[in-house]
């Protein structure tokens, strides 16, 4: 039995030994294959290298930059690795091939092979990972792409065909663009990881994709659709390559938190995808909100549920559109702000949005029913073409202003608050939408409307509005607003009008007819002036060129307005008619008071050369206080003759035309204006003129011989000059001021004054008088009386230069004119009486009968065209309103689907 056990260990040991021998062999053969592998690896290191990169170069038309190249063999046996540091793929231009833009830069690509596929010449990659890259895809106006970088020529040769087999494909922390300039959408992502992994190289296979990513932005011409939206999703891909199909029958995604069902089907000929949700929360929908001005929503407490249902139909060609539908529900929504105290207690809606190929986007609310501050309002709405928005909408209930205004807000308004009760249909164009010029152009409408109690703060330099009440009715092209009541800290205004063919006007620029009346108890327009003195200042600079007033206008507007403030300046009882028709506003039989004084006349504004402004009026007044006048005009902005220096009451008719450009101001030159003036018990106190007439009498040797000490009475009454009657008229023409020839009959003296002054301030002025008129004895005579007998001497003195630099002369060349007119003037005074007395002459067509003559005053006439229009009478221009807005009425009541507003 010991024989026997000895005998197998024996045994045992022989069999371990060459065993041992055995595995010796085998660890010394396979240690030097390994080693004659690895010297290969390193031999043929750069070979492997360049091998694996030209492999792209027949396939690709834009050269592979590659920064640095990295082979691994031991780390990943039995596979080989290569990764490629730097990778940068240039954009293709189909002009010149390279361009200077980026298509793909990598941080670091790995690719991994088999090496005993490697050993066999077959260079088929297994795994391909991608990090730290930017991948920027474009189409430009022209419809060429710029990764269109796969050469697609029969010339390549069999051998060089380059078979990508991949098991497992890995992107990470990868920034991803595309833009389509022709259809004007763009999209960035950034993806944290996307894997796919299946047997890639087969014909027909199961692929496994999973991704993290966020969508950055998503923008469909101008319409931001999403943006910062995390996404994450895995699912199964079946893949077809010879049918070119893709498939996810059925997969999970979560975008933006919100659990969607995924459908997607990709072949040669068409395009597929089906996103779906059912009872989304609304509290989830609007955590996920990224607009700005709907991020309020986020602190408020939201209540409801919404269905979700996208689809994507279309052709797989990157060039082509697909067609895209939304519908969407919600359902017993509601929105509380306790810190604003603003709610909205009910929310329901039901809608789709659209865009199909070569047509406009569609967003439709097929009805909405919305109860806010306790205001119900139910209707439908649609907006069709983003770009170009066309709303149309149907309604009926109250609005509160307040909310709406919180929750949606509206353009360029600051503070709204009020009720609006709404019923009807409205169609309306937005243009420009999102800029600063967006306007809303109405085109159709069937409302009713009521304002209740508005208060409107535009974000504009514009009065606050404390005060908006009115009736206001719209049916197609006609417009009527029923004792309209606006309300600012300094004006109360109540208009009641009609416009008929409205929307043509705007559409069409048909005529457009319009009568109103404006009842006001106050108005003050420095709660309008800064503003619109700013906005004609950008519309001249901007638009130069463009007409101001409008074409195809033409109406009728009769106010009576009982207090308007302008300026310092307060008028009372203005009351008038203006009329608009083409390009033209024609102010007539307008009346007011100032200062006690009766002014009125007519006014007309023309505009037949874009940007410049014909003019011209024909204005009266009555009893003004001429000191009263200076001090409340602050002098007329001159230093000459102050509030303190003048008085007396004036009788004034002002005459004038000219042009004022929008650009350059009022044109001076071409200004022509005719004044007469009146004054009764006028006075001149302490006038520095006067003063430097007394002065230069004083100095002059002659005039001190015969004046002596009347001189000092002379100087005194001229401290403060007299006249009892003034009259004359003054004409403005060619940048000067022309004063004919007229007597003041003075304290003083009977003074002839005649010149003219230049809007450049030079000036210059003729003085004449009797020198008998300043004797002593006439001192005491209120008017200087007339003694034929004695000395007698006939003065002139001329005042000449600038405003800021007068200067005195004796004016010899007016003495030698007076005495040669008052020589011919004697002739034919003679002439004349030996005609009225003996008949000599008679033949002498140019000899007149002596007799006193009234010579005629030039005048400049301007005409307005015939007086045809009717005195103001504002009450009867109401009366009309009111009978066509009740006719309109009336006429609705009778349409049973019409529902119309029951007014006072």
């Amino acid at each position: 039995m010991q024989t026997f056990a000895v005998h197998r260990v024996v045994i045992f040991a022989i069999m371990w030994l060459r065993l041992l021998k055995v595995f010796k062999r085998f660890v010394i053969v396979a240690l030097g294959f390994f080693i004659a592998l690895t010297l290969a690896m390193l031999v043929f290191r750069k070979k492997i290298e360049h091998f694996a990169i030209r492999q792209l170069d027949p396939y690709l038309k834009v050269p592979v930059y590659i920064h640095d190249v990295e082979f691994t063999f031991w780390k990943t046996f039995p596979n080989f690795s290569l990764r490629l540091h730097g990778v940068l793929i240039k954009d293709y231009d189909h002009k010149t091939a390279i361009s200077g833009d980026t298509l793909l830069y990598a941080k670091t690509i790995d690719l991994k092979a088999n090496t005993w596929s490697l050993l066999k010449a077959d260079f088929s990659i297994q795994s391909f990972e991608m990090e730290g890259a930017r991948v920027g895809l474009r189409v430009d106006k022209n419809g060429y792409k710029n990764y269109d970088v796969f050469v697609q020529d029969s010339t390549v040769k069999e051998n060089q065909s380059f078979e990508v087999n991949l098991k497992r494909v890995n992107f990470s922390e990868v920034n991803f663009s595309f833009k389509h300039i022709p259809n004007e959408q763009e999209y960035t992502a950034y993806f944290d990881k996307l894997l796919l992994s299946g047997t890639f190289n087969a014909q027909s296979f199961q692929m496994h994709m999973a991704s993290q990513f966020t969508i950055n932005r998503f923008q469909d011409k101008s319409l931001t659709l999403l943006r910062k939206v995390p996404m994450n999703f895995e699912t199964d891909v079946s893949v077809d390559n010879r049918a070119k199909r893709y498939e996810i029958p059925n997969a999970f995604a979560e975008i933006n938190k919100i659990p969607f069902n995924l459908r997607f089907l990709q072949d040669s000929n068409s395009l597929e995808i089906h996103l779906d949700a059912n009872k989304i929360p609304l509290a989830l929908i609007m955590e996920s909100v990224h607009q700005k001005d709907l991020n309020k929503f986020k602190e408020m407490t939201v209540r409801g549920e919404a269905d979700v249902a996208l689809e994507i139909i279309g052709s797989p060609q990157i060039n082509e559109s697909p067609n895209i539908t939304a519908n969407f529900t919600l359902r017993q929504g509601s929105l509380d702000d306790r810190k604003k105290n603003l709610k909205v207690q009910k929310l329901n809606l039901t809608g789709r949005y659209q865009k199909l190929r070569d047509k406009p986007e569609l967003l439709e609310l097929n009805k909405f029913d919305i109860t806010t501050m306790g205001q119900a309002l139910t209707g439908q709405l649609s907006l069709i073409d983003f770009a170009k928005p066309q709303i149309k909408t149907t309604a009926k209930g109250t609005i509160d202003l307040r909310a709406l205004h919180y929750f949606f807000p509206l353009p360029k308004v600051e503070q709204i608050s009020g009720q609006l009760w709404i019923n009807g249909t409205l169609h309306a164009v937005l243009r420009n939408p999102g800029m600063n010029d967006q306007e809303l152009l109405l085109t159709d409408s069937q409302t009713d409307l009521d304002c209740r109690d508005i208060q409107l703060k535009l974000q504009a330099a514009f009065p606050e509005i404390k005060e908006i009440n009115g009736k206001i009715s719209t049916r197609n092209d006609d417009f009527v607003f029923n004792r309209f009541r606006v309300v600012t800290a300094g004006s109360r205004v109540e208009i009641s009008g009609t416009m008929d063919n409205l929307i043509p006007y705007f559409e069409r620029e048909e005529a457009l007819n319009f009568k109103a009346a404006i009842r006001a108890d106050r108005i003050d327009l420095n709660e309008f002036i800064s503003t619109e003195s700013a906005a004609s200042n950008s519309s001249a600079t901007n638009n130069f060129g463009v007409y101001l007033l409008p074409k195809n206008v033409f109406g009728q507007i009769e106010y009576d307005i009982a207090q308007i403030i302008v300026g310092e300046h307060d008028f009372f009882k203005l009351m008038g008619v203006t009329n608009l028709t083409n390009r033209e506003i024609d102010f007539r039989k307008i009346q007011l008071e100032h200062l006690g004084s009766f002014i009125q006349g007519d006014f007309n504004i023309q505009e037949r050369i874009a940007g410049t402004l014909n003019l011209q009026g024909d204005v009266s007044s009555k009893n003004i206080d001429l000191k009263m006048l200076f001090h409340e005009w602050n002098n007329f902005e001159q230093e000459n003759i102050k509030a303190e220096n003048i008085a007396g009451k004036a009788e004034s008719r002002l005459k004038f035309q000219m042009p004022y450009n929008l650009v350059k101001g009022p044109i001076k030159d071409q200004l022509n204006a005719q004044v007469s003036l009146k004054v009764v018990g006028g006075s001149l106190t302490q006038l520095e003129a006067l003063k430097e007439v007394a002065k230069s009498m004083k100095n002059n040797d002659l005039v001190r011989v015969f004046l002596g000490k009347n001189l000092r009475s002379i100087e005194q009454k001229l401290e403060k000059l007299t006249f009892d009657n003034l009259e004359n008229t003054f004409y403005i023409s060619q940048s000067k001021f022309v004063i004919p020839k007229m007597t003041i009959r003075t304290n003083v003296m009977n003074l002839v004054v005649s010149g003219w002054q230049h809007f450049d301030e030079s000036l210059e002025y003729h003085f004449e008088f009797d020198f008998k008129d300043l004797k002593q004895q006439n001192r005491d005579a209120q008017f200087g009386d007339i003694n034929q007998d004695g000395f007698a001497a006939r003065l002139f003195l001329k005042m000449f230069g600038t405003l800021s630099k007068l200067q005195f002369a004796w004016d010899g060349a007016a003495k030698k004119a007076h005495k040669q007119e008052q020589l011919k003037q004697q002739k034919q005074d003679v002439k004349g009486m030996l005609k009225a007395e003996f008949g000599l002459f008679n033949k002498d067509s140019t000899v007149q009968s002596y007799k006193s003559v009234s010579r005629p005053k030039e005048t400049i006439s301007i005409d307005f065209g015939a007086d045809t229009i009717p005195a103001p009478n504002v009450e009867k221009k109401k009366r009309e309103i009111n009978q066509k807005f009740n006719q309109i009425r009336k006429e609705n009541q009778t349409k049973a689907e019409k529902v119309i507003i029951e007014f006072e």
